[in-house]
């Protein structure tokens, strides 16, 4: 099985209103927390802790840039257990980083 490759697209929005945001049908809020690891030179590495409701999950991704836009990325739920280790490395020259995601269903 290959390796996936992230190709990188951001887009600058206005503000939505969250509260609007939050009453739509079908919405799933994400809030996430990301604390980057000190990882080998040429890759760098991040764990996630995503609270979606009552429903919460881990994830590591290790990625390793191709060119400006793209990079191969490996990415995994882990337990919880394994996070707490992680966070043991996280790389104290970053913050968390800290954010909400919002789901919203379009055209079924």
């Amino acid at each position: 099985m290959s390796t996936p490759i992230e190709t990188e697209r951001k887009f600058l929005i206005y503000m939505p209103d969250l509260k609007l945001l939050e009453s739509c049908d079908g919405v799933k809020i994400k809030k996430i927390e990301q604390t980057y690891l000190e990882y080998e030179s040429g890759k760098n590495a991040r764990v996630r802790r995503i609270d979606e409701g009552a429903r919460v999950s881990f994830v590591k991704t290790v990625k390793q840039r191709i060119s400006t836009l793209s990079s191969f990325e490996d990415e995994h739920e882990i337990d919880e257990n394994t996070y707490a280790d992680e966070l043991l490395h996280a790389d104290k020259t970053k913050q968390t980083v800290r954010k909400t995601r919002y789901c919203i269903p379009f055209d079924n």
